[in-house]
């Protein structure tokens, strides 16, 4: 068992979202998985890789569908798209950033 949690539940998830009290999430990967990926034989890259899969890239920028090239060309605007940009880190999931009251 490890200190992974806030609470005394056990830790079931690869990725967690806690409720910032002032709005907003924040995502937390599990801490035991880049170790359990080690011990698993996973190189540096590929644990980089997976972990990076699981957290998502938290950007918009080189994402593969929705990214800066598709929505500007879909009609947001630059000032739309840095505002959209700047809160996907405390997002619960993609569609909240685009929702009025990001």
């Amino acid at each position: 068992m490890d200190c992974d949690t806030t609470g005394v539940e056990p830790d079931f998830a690869l990725v967690k979202f806690k409720k910032l009290a002032g709005g907003g999430y924040f995502k937390i990967a599990n801490q035991s998985l880049r170790p359990a990926l080690a011990n698993l034989g996973y190189t540096a890259e590929q644990i980089h890789e997976i972990l990076r899969y699981v957290m998502g890239t938290l950007t918009l920028h080189d994402a593969p569908h929705v990214n800066y090239q598709s929505l500007k060309q879909a009609g947001f605007t630059v000032a739309e798209l840095d505002a959209i940009e700047e809160s996907l880190p405390a997002q619960f999931e993609i569609s909240f950033a685009f929702s009025p009251g990001r």
